[in-house]
């Protein structure tokens, strides 16, 4: 099944907006998280299962975003076709070098002249042997699990399924859907908790008042009867933090103006492209006081947001509108809801479990289009 012009990162226009409406109605709906709660619960005492095997002898992962990896990866098996691809036991080792070339490859893209634009480049090869080989991947997963689902009602909750129930979506646009989800699904996740973990590690008073909290809203996180995930306000503090102080992505919105616009005084005309600099303003103390620290609180709502005033002389919170880690309005990402979910499942089950430890230098970020550590993130995993 060819997916390759079907998906809505390659649609324009109404073509991409007839698909978009049928596909928010389930994926964005504030309910959608519950169908696979379970699931993902399951998944997540698995990786932690798995934790306890590859520590060292003194406690420590070398590399907690590589485990991370192999975590979405199971993740997305299980939501988007309804199977476990063994990756904690090292499973589909072509599948993960063939995301690994395609993001390096896009990557790679981003900088100097795009001469892949004129001829098959090496980098454009690699690029598309990879691509093929993921697609095949996608195909025969996608077709299994389809037939799989006539035979059983047990993949009934599974991303296909709650979407062939929506009567207008063609296998095509839903196949070509889920092969992005599962693509952009494990890169970007992977390095949200990598991120999010090593500021808890290395801010141990943090991390400890997290971990009261979690004790404290629900002492098993969750149950499987729970039918929607608790958030305690602290972990959705110490998430937005985090996304924060490190951006998920290269820059924020963008948008080709339909029409002239005027911003704070400005005209800008139609058919410009504009880009949101959401990483610049994140560390700006015109948005955020003593904006280069690790501070959770600031989102509580006790405390006191920073404003900004416009040029109409208008005072509004500008602090939801600058991290914005999965856009914004109607192209916000498709998957957030399963993957907000990931990362708050995996924060509270980890310390409540262990307690983190960074003794390592300062990690920075480097710039890919998910933002990355610039190396291997060492923890120590510590029993409570």
């Amino acid at each position: 099944m060819d997916t390759n012009d079907d998906s809505l990162a390659e649609r324009r226009g109404q073509h991409w907006w007839d698909l978009r409406r049928k596909l928010q109605q389930v994926m964005l709906n504030p309910a959608s998280g519950a169908n696979f709660l379970y699931v993902q619960d399951r998944v997540v005492e698995d990786f932690l299962d798995h934790l306890e095997a590859v520590k060292d002898k003194d406690g420590y992962v070398e590399n907690i975003q590589t485990e991370l990896f192999s975590l979405s990866l199971e993740v997305l098996g299980e939501i988007c076709y309804g199977t476990r691809l063994n990756s904690f036991q090292n499973g589909i080792p072509e599948v993960r070098s063939a995301l690994k070339t395609t993001f390096d490859c896009l990557n790679e893209s981003l900088r100097g002249i795009p001469t892949f634009l004129l001829f098959r480049t090496p980098m454009y090869q690699r690029f598309e042997d990879a691509t093929k080989t993921l697609q095949t991947f996608y195909t025969q997963n996608f077709e299994s699990c389809l037939q799989r689902s006539k035979e059983s009602s047990e993949f009934k909750n599974i991303i296909p399924n709650l979407l062939l129930n929506h009567k207008n979506i063609s296998l095509k646009e839903l196949c070509s859907t889920i092969s992005s989800l599962f693509t952009a699904g494990t890169e970007s996740t992977t390095n949200t908790l990598s991120f999010a973990l090593y500021h808890l590690a290395s801010h141990p008073e943090k991390q400890e008042k997290l971990w009261h909290e979690i004790n404290r809203f629900v002492p098993e996180f969750p149950t499987a009867k729970q039918s929607e995930l608790v958030k305690p306000p602290y972990l959705t503090a110490c998430v937005k933090e985090s996304f924060r102080m490190v951006y998920p992505t290269l820059a924020g919105p963008h948008r080709i103006l339909d029409r002239d616009i005027n911003i704070s005084g400005y005209c800008i005309p139609k058919g410009v492209h504009v880009v949101c600099q959401n990483a610049l303003m994140c560390r700006m103390e015109e948005y955020f006081e003593n904006a280069d620290d690790y501070v959770p609180e600031r989102w509580l709502r006790r405390h006191n947001p920073p404003s900004a005033k416009f040029s109409h002389g208008e005072t509004v919170d500008m602090r939801p509108f600058v991290v914005l880690p999965f856009g914004h309005g109607l192209r916000s990402c498709i998957g957030r809801r399963f993957a907000e979910q990931q990362i708050y499942l995996v924060i509270a089950k980890m310390l409540q479990r262990y307690k983190l430890v960074y003794d390592g230098e300062e990690i920075l970020v480097k710039e890919k289009i998910f933002t990355a550590p610039d190396r291997p993130i060492r923890l120590k995993l510590v029993p409570r």
